[in-house]
């Protein structure tokens, strides 16, 4: 129980000696020389008046021997003074006689005796008296547990001023023991105390005006109470103090004065403040940055057990900041703050196991500890969890749990699992398949960043999957998937600018896409770049950088360069003329895949084999070589190219049946000029031409000097060259037929020379 202080003793008995008529005077000459530190003549006073029966002095002559002041200390003599004043009612003597009994000193111990001889003196009124019933009643000292007579002895203590007991009516009224809570009696109570310098008191009042509790919340008057408990030393209210500066609440922020209370929280030994310096520290955040000091602190409180410095003192560790790297003391670490529930430690334990860093690889660990993190809301363990579920890693393959976590995190803003869950939407997996939701669930993850996302609903407004097609808003998705990186969108921006797809036509801007795609590997890309090179499309023209880029997608396996490749062995672009190689990569198209390689690999081979007069030209429908030339026409699309040349310059035009001449864009035109093929002098006029629908555009007239196929030359040949750059270019059925007659047999056409 509370014991009183020398002063208090003074002030107790001063107040109350000169009731007593006798030797009152001779008392306070005592208490007089007591205070100035004359022990002997003190006590000499004290033993005259005390033989004389004066309680008072009784109790001082006690306190003396109790403490050993001028005498050696005898608790046995300082019961028996005690108790003597105590007989005479004094309220001093029975407190002081009931503290011997209370701690067994010169008496045998006896709680019952102690709480006897408390509630005596608290009946007088004495205040410290009061608090001691009090106390005795909250811990069933000598009496039985008693919360609400605990409450009725602090409130009689309180209300006659006494700081602590006004402050544990505070606690009483806050925490609704034995008496109803009541926060504002509670702030009212505190108040009282705090009022009175009382420090914890003034720290309570601090928080309830910090949280609005049982007051308007007020973080101005918040910073004040704390800070005058922190000024007299209080850890908690100077650790509090350092977070409103730190985050410029009831203060304007200042990061250096939150650093200061902090650090003095911190020398306390308060763990949040060591944690808290050590971020600091760490982030140079109102202190210069000192990754070394950060770790001693983060190490500081996680001694102690705080597990957010545990975790902090492993990611050091981990990753080699202000320390030694060392991976098996960050997965020592961790696992303090994960076993003590830190979710992010747990979630790192989770992410040792999965990765072998640290710790032997084991998957199954690896959920575990994911799954900890993910039942406390977690959301890259409930990411994580989702791609086990999925994956069947470390854990038995479930697509429906896999949703079920991959939701968890996508409703808490992760993004890719916000992508995750629009593809098991799209595609019916763990779930039942829902297009439109498949579409909310991509657009959100794509207007947080996630690149998949946007190429994904680039792609389904482009092609109209699930939604009304359009380009425009396909490009502009694709585009933002191309600007972070990703390979694919990269190539179908290239593919836009080409076409002028959802934007204007580029071909700059085309090749540039595709090289950015092609120069991290990706095939369609290669081959792509293969065709601006094979046909000098803003690059100048390049067989042999065509062959080598065609090669390359090839023998990764694409089938469509498989085919390009085997035309280019076949025609001899950019390479030496081989048939064999030509048959062997139209075979590879093939066995990938590839329709047009299917159909024309037959007549490949018979194209191969009459030129090497291998078949008798009756045998398969032909007439003698000398008499006809074969060409063998290409199919993309369903539309098919013949090779040719126009002023020299090697291009694939369409066979158009239906068109009456030779049709160019603007483009093309432009590249004959700019390579002297062509000059303006060949352009003889303008006309209109009728488009399909029995629209009407104008185009220029322009006189073409020589126009080969297979070998056959036509001179001063009419042709259109329409304003679009890209229209197609178009061989007519009136321009072929000058060659000679001709027939169509497979992929070749046949041209009878005549």
């Amino acid at each position: 129980m509370k014991r009183l202080t020398l002063l208090t003793f003074l002030l107790a008995f001063a107040s109350n000696v000169f009731c007593q008529k006798d030797f009152s005077f001779d008392v306070q000459k005592g208490i007089d020389y007591y205070e100035s530190g004359d022990y002997e003549n003190a006590f000499a006073i004290f033993s005259n008046a005390a033989n004389h029966g004066n309680a008072y002095a009784q109790c001082c002559l006690g306190f003396m021997w109790e403490n050993g002041d001028g005498v050696k200390q005898d608790y046995a003599i300082a019961v028996k003074l005690y108790r003597e004043s105590a007989r005479k009612e004094n309220y001093l003597g029975q407190y002081y006689l009931a503290t011997m009994y209370d701690n067994g000193e010169g008496v045998v111990q006896n709680k019952l005796e102690a709480f006897k001889w408390y509630m005596k003196a608290a009946k007088q009124g004495y205040v410290e008296a009061q608090i001691s019933v009090a106390e005795c009643y909250y811990a069933g000292e000598g009496v039985a547990i008693d919360k609400k007579e605990a409450f009725k002895w602090y409130m009689k203590a309180a209300e006659q001023g006494d700081a602590d007991a006004q402050f544990k009516v505070g606690v009483f009224y806050d925490e609704g023991e034995g008496i109803k809570q009541n926060k504002s009696e509670a702030f009212k109570w505190y108040m009282k105390a705090a009022e009175q310098g009382d420090e914890i008191a003034q720290f309570n009042i601090g928080y309830m005006y910090d949280s609005g509790n049982g007051v308007v919340q007020n973080k101005t008057e918040a910073f004040k109470w704390y800070m005058k408990a922190a000024e007299q030393g209080y850890v908690k209210a100077q650790f509090n103090v350092g977070a409103l500066y730190d985050n410029g609440e009831g203060v304007v922020q200042n990061k250096l004065e939150a650093f200061k209370w902090y650090m003095k929280a911190a020398e306390q030994g308060d763990a949040d403040a060591q944690n808290n310096i050590g971020y600091m520290y760490a982030s140079g955040n109102g202190v210069a940055q000192n990754k070394s000091e950060a770790f001693k602190w983060y190490m500081k409180a996680a001694e102690q057990g705080h597990a957010t410095a545990q975790g902090n003192v492993g990611l050091f560790y981990n990753n080699g900041i202000g320390v030694t790297q060392n991976k098996e003391e960050a997965f020592k670490w961790f696992m303090k703050a994960a076993e003590q529930g830190d979710e992010i430690a747990q979630f790192n334990i989770g992410y040792m196991y999965d990765s072998g860093n640290g710790v032997v690889q084991n998957k199954t660990e690896a959920f575990k500890w994911y799954m900890k993190a993910a039942e406390q809301g977690y959301v890259k363990a409930q990411f994580n969890i989702g791609y086990m579920y999925a994956s069947g890693n470390g854990v038995a393959q479930n697509k429906s749990e896999a949703f079920k976590w991959y939701m968890k995190a996508a409703e808490q803003g992760h993004a890719t699992a916000q992508e995750s869950v629009g593809l098991f939407y799209n595609n019916g997996i763990g779930v039942t398949q829902n297009k439109e939701k498949a579409f909310k669930w991509y657009m959100k993850a794509a207007e947080q960043g996630n690149a998949t996302a946007q190429y994904i609903l680039g792609t389904k407004y482009f092609w109209g999957k699930g939604i009304s097609t359009d380009k425009y808003k396909g490009f502009y998705w694709i585009m933002k998937a191309a600007e972070q990186g990703n390979v694919y969108a990269q190539g179908m921006v290239g593919y836009c600018y080409e076409y002028g797809h959802g934007v204007s036509m580029d071909l700059n801007q085309a090749f540039s896409w595709y090289k950015k795609a092609a120069d991290k590997g990706e095939i369609t890309c290669i081959a792509s770049l293969a065709t601006f090179y094979e046909n000098g499309v803003v690059v100048p023209r390049n067989e042999e950088m065509a062959f080598s880029l065609y090669k390359q997608a090839a023998e990764q396996g694409y089938d469509f360069a498989q085919q390009m490749l085997s035309f280019c062995y076949y025609y001899g672009t950019g390479t030496t003329k081989d048939n064999k190689l030509s048959i062997y990569w139209m075979r590879k198209a093939k066995e990938n895949g590839n329709e047009y390689a299917a159909e024309c690999l037959d007549n490949l081979i018979k194209l191969v084999a009459l030129e090497e007069n291998k078949v008798d030209s009756q045998s398969n429908g032909h007439y003698n070589s000398d008499n006809t030339i074969a060409i063998f026409m290409n199919k993309r699309n369903g539309v098919y190219y013949l090779p040719c040349k126009i002023n020299g310059l090697k291009a694939d035009f369409i066979f158009d049946t239906g068109a009456s001449t030779i049709s160019m864009s603007s483009y093309f035109a432009k590249r004959l000029i700019e390579q002297g093929l062509m000059s303006e002098l060949d352009i003889k006029g303008k006309a209109q031409t009728i488009v399909a629908d029995g629209r009407t555009n104008d185009a220029l007239v322009a006189n073409i000097k020589d126009v080969e196929i297979g070998g056959l030359h036509l001179y001063n040949v009419k042709a259109m060259i329409k304003e679009q750059l890209n229209a197609p270019l178009l061989l007519g059925q009136s321009a072929l037929e000058k060659f000679g007659k001709y027939t169509i047999d497979g992929y070749k056409l046949i041209i009878h020379k005549e």
